[in-house]
């Protein structure tokens, strides 16, 4: 399993597309936003966690995910500690994609995740996710791409590491 995390606008979806012409086989499950009504984040991370996750590639995943973008909702929605601590030792190949200061002027809308009012909190709270992603990439990241790095060398290293049996 790899996780690909990081704020909006971060260079996920160009690296997971570079990711998939290298991982052909590997499928991806999409992130899918927000939490749609109470309790959904569970019933979504039981969902992920009943599914195989070998050979998935994750944009973004919620037990990583909503803790971060959870601090800059008014309706938070816990994800279970358990169903966290089930998500983290499954041992994920995390890789945090860092857009730096660039906030959102060039963010790809989504009409099937984002609204109006997320993209807006994320523009009023970018630097604040930034900071918690980073610090939360300091401690599970295996890898780190930046905007403006090759992804060949991050896609290389996963490579490799599928290779190996380490991802």
């Amino acid at each position: 399993m790899i996780v690909i995390e990081g704020v909006d606008n971060s260079g996920k979806s160009t690296l997971i597309r570079a990711l998939c012409t290298s991982l052909p086989a590997w499928k991806v499950q999409g992130s899918e936003g927000p939490p749609k009504h109470p309790g959904e984040m569970d019933e979504r991370v039981t969902r992920y966690l009943e599914q195989s996750p070998a050979m998935t590639i994750y944009d973004r995943h919620p037990c990583v995910s909503q803790p971060i973008y959870g601090t800059m909702r008014t309706h938070l929605d816990k994800i279970a500690p358990g169903l966290i601590s089930q998500f983290y030792s499954s041992t994920p190949l995390f890789v945090y994609c860092d857009g730096g200061d660039r906030g959102m002027d060039s963010h790809v809308f989504n009409p099937e995740t984002d609204t109006v009012e997320h993209l807006d909190a994320v523009r009023a709270n970018y630097m604040k996710l930034l900071g918690l992603y980073r610090e939360w990439a300091a401690k599970n990241a295996f890898i780190i791409y930046r905007i403006g790095d090759s992804t060949s060398r991050v896609v290389k290293t996963i490579e490799y590491l599928v290779r190996s049996g380490r991802a």
